[in-house]
């Protein structure tokens, strides 16, 4: 399952969800201030901060189900939807940015997970290629 994922080998994996863990670690730090400063009573900076937040979030969700739903339906691009009728193409994105956001969460927890499983393997015994 994680080599349909992520990639075939662990280096490959590993190489594909480094800068994709980033991107969650940045959105988990902003979220992290965003909380802390609403406890100080720093009402607006909170309010920012959670909302560049939950921004971060919708894009790491996409960033994480758009592989896996490009993989399972074959559209390479948006311009692949919008190839035969306009109306369609905006309904079939509209569907696609939403499963894409649901099953990102999904993928990337996997995706935490498993990176957080091969830094331990590596750190250990080192990565087979």
């Amino acid at each position: 399952m994680f080599r349909k994922l992520f990639g075939e080998t662990e280096t490959q994996q590993l190489n594909y969800l480094k800068p994709r863990i980033i991107l969650v670690i940045v959105f988990v730090a902003v979220l992290l201030v965003g909380v802390v400063t609403h406890f100080m009573g720093i009402e607006p900076f909170s309010r920012t901060c959670m909302n560049i937040s939950s921004l971060l979030y919708a894009v790491s969700a996409i960033v994480f189900g758009w592989h896996f739903l490009k993989s399972m339906f074959g559209f390479a691009s948006l311009g692949a939807l919008f190839s035969g009728n306009i109306v369609f193409g905006v309904v079939i994105m509209v569907v696609y940015f939403l499963l894409s956001t649901v099953l990102g969460l999904i993928t990337l927890v996997l995706g935490i997970g498993r990176f957080i499983y091969l830094l331990v393997k590596k750190s250990n015994q080192g990565l087979e290629d």
